[in-house]
């Protein structure tokens, strides 16, 4: 179909985006039951806070400190949330964690997951490692 006829149906229908289905894998909980959130900061077992960079699966996550610097995984089970990215409270919710990613997805600055994609980004939280 060429791009003219396209480009015309477009401006005549209206699409609206579907939610992704929920995948309980990719959600998981802390100590409390609460949803590990990527961006959070998290208490964790033996003492220390870590921001939390991502699920690895269903029962780790991996962290980083929160002055950016190492990164470890650790078991699930071992952490409890304190915030969530927002800064709010920590939540066992799924409209409200479905709603934060709802958000992300949308956010025109959110980029490919490369690790240098966001350079210069003012409101980056981590800094591009020279090199």
């Amino acid at each position: 179909m060429p791009n003219r006829i396209v480009n015309a149906l477009a401006a005549v229908f209206e699409t609206k985006r579907t939610r992704r289905p929920w995948r309980e894998e990719l959600h998981p909980r802390d100590s409390k039951g609460r949803f590990i959130e990527a961006g959070g900061v998290a208490r964790i077992w033996g003492g220390g806070f870590a921001r939390v960079v991502r699920a690895l699966s269903q029962t780790k996550v991996q962290v980083s400190d929160l002055d950016g610097g190492n990164q470890r995984p650790i078991q699930t089970s071992r952490l409890t949330m304190v915030t969530r990215p927002d800064g709010s409270a920590p939540t066992k919710s799924k409209d409200k964690v479905q709603a934060e990613e709802e958000r992300r997805d949308a956010d025109p600055r959110r980029g490919n997951g490369v690790d240098a994609d966001d350079n210069g980004d003012p409101d980056s939280r981590r800094s591009a490692r020279p090199g």
